[in-house]
């Protein structure tokens, strides 16, 4: 750690020497955002993103507070753009991204990558809070594709210093409807004891998501906004700040479901939300999120399908899997899909939890189909013979639960979906988990293969998860870290048709 006066100091972010260094660097040119920065593609269309400079004003008690959506940045010599600033915009920003200027003064042996959830954008430096700050330095890139524990007593310090900041604020005093900038704050923070693999910050981490969801609907994010037709608006007619405010709100909607399958899918919590009970839009595509105009960011909406709801659209996938119905003919964006996945991983964890359905009296087994089964642990650990999907159809039939078979089903079909998509956010797909779904695809499909055959496999082994709520906190930390291995190994499974191609779980499972 830096002695006093540098980057570093107390365990948080200085930010007086942060800004001490950017003084000190002799540039005169305006610094586009890196290439790990949402909206670094489209760089040169005009102005930059209102949602770029969604930061709060700088106050003396270092709040969150604030307007939601501040003046937007201009890129210098730009008269495209800032004939769309408003009067009193701010344009004194460098657009240096705060990863970088840490790197400079700092030794840690880590880096910042794309957001997790590309929920809010990178933050610059001039005007912000120092708690903002520290918020850049926040948004994790999940623990299970990191090839080191996070240095907990920078993070967690950190995370922990902008919740008790919001804590403060006067609108969770009074209970009161909160600024959209406190509840992406209080999302991020949130996120980093939730992935940590700190058990202290586990413990915190239920107790600050509910907070989360808390200041979440007393802003009124998971209400249904009425739909919009883009193609009946005119660059004129089209308001591009409230566009983004209300893209904003569907984005919180879609980060804190996923986060609440992600407690079930690491953790074995009970989710908190249905989807069938969200009738919230998905998410848009990333090229209309990161336009860096009103004019391109309409025509990317005027070319693309109209965004779908949640329920309206998962059930739409459940039924489609039924027998004798039609295949769904919709398309949804990277980030949509992604919430859908979750949304079927909520089939799985109720399924798997409770079972309902499974036979008090079980059937006559295959004796033929029981043989094979019967060395599944080393099929899946070591045999290349034993591909995920084909093991996973075999053990859900053989238990003779119709249930886990529509779950099959029902995945199949999201998969049928993703894979006659059209490709809209080719400079953005993969670069976030958000934006990287078939590893939780593989991942609901390997909990299916290990809950209808894990009568086949050791007890105690590697691949026995216990479906349990209300388990100790070891049992969490310990299922979370298991899990994590298993998605961070199904992410390096790539090739070019990799949904086709025979899998195995060779060499994806490690001993513990």
């Amino acid at each position: 750690m830096k002695e006093k006066g540098g980057i570093l100091e107390n365990g948080h972010i200085n930010a007086r020497a942060v800004k001490r260094l950017r003084g000190d660097q002799q540039n005169d040119t305006l610094q586009q955002p890196a290439l790990n920065s949402p909206g670094a593609s489209n760089a040169g269309r005009g102005v930059s993103s209102p949602r770029t400079l969604a930061i709060p004003q700088a106050s003396p008690q270092r709040s969150v507070e604030g307007s939601d959506l501040l003046s937007v940045m201009t890129a210098q010599g730009s008269p495209e753009g800032s004939g769309r600033l408003d009067g009193d915009s701010q344009c004194d920003f460098e657009p240096m991204p705060f990863a970088q200027e840490f790197a400079l003064d700092s030794d840690l042996p880590w880096g910042l990558n794309m957001p997790s959830l590309p929920l809010f954008p990178p933050f610059f430096l001039d005007s912000a809070p120092d708690v903002m700050l520290e918020l850049e330095q926040l948004d994790p890139n999940g623990a299970c594709y990191t090839d080191i524990v996070r240095p907990a007593k920078y993070i967690s310090a950190m995370a922990i210093r902008a919740l008790a900041n919001i804590e403060k604020q006067q609108h969770e005093i009074d209970m009161t409807e909160p600024p959209l900038s406190s509840i992406q704050a209080s999302i991020a923070a949130s996120s980093v004891p939730g992935s940590s693999q700190d058990e202290t910050s586990l413990m915190a981490f239920p107790l600050y998501f509910a907070r989360s969801i808390s200041v979440a609907k007393r802003a009124a994010v998971f209400d249904a906004s009425p739909p919009i037709d883009y193609t009946t608006l005119t660059e004129k007619t089209f308001d591009w700040h409230s566009w983004v405010e209300r893209e904003t709100r569907i984005r919180i909607a879609n980060v804190l479901f996923s986060q609440d399958v992600a407690s079930c899918i690491f953790m074995g919590t009970a989710p908190t939300f249905s989807p069938l009970d969200l009738n919230i839009e998905l998410p848009c595509y990333e090229t209309c999120w990161n336009s860096r105009s009103a004019r391109t960011c309409l025509e990317y909406l005027q070319s693309a399908p109209p965004q779908r709801r949640l329920s309206s659209t998962f059930l739409e996938l459940r039924t489609a899997s039924l027998p004798l119905e039609r295949h769904p003919r919709f398309e949804a964006s990277a980030f949509g899909m992604f919430t859908l996945v979750n949304a079927l991983h909520c089939l799985v964890w109720e399924a798997t939890h409770y079972d309902l359905d499974r036979n008090l009296k079980p059937c006559s087994p295959d004796l033929s189909q029981s043989s094979r089964l019967n060395s599944l642990d080393r099929q899946v650990a070591s045999d290349f013979s034993g591909p995920i999907v084909q093991l996973a159809a075999r053990v859900a039939r053989l238990g003779n639960s119709s249930n886990f078979d529509g779950i099959n089903r029902v995945l199949d079909e999201w998969l049928a979906v993703w894979e006659r998509r059209t490709w809209r956010d080719t400079d953005y797909e993969n670069l976030a988990f958000s934006l990287d779904q078939l590893p939780f695809w593989w991942l609901a499909k390997l909990f299916v293969l290990l809950h209808c055959g894990r009568d086949y496999f050791s007890v105690g082994g590697e691949f026995t998860i216990v479906n349990k709520t209300g388990g100790s906190l070891r049992d969490s930390y310990s299922s979370q870290v298991k899990v994590f291995r298993w998605l961070g190994k199904l992410r390096q499974k790539k090739s070019p048709d990799q949904t086709q191609k025979v899998e195995s779980l060779a060499g994806l499972m490690l001993p513990m």
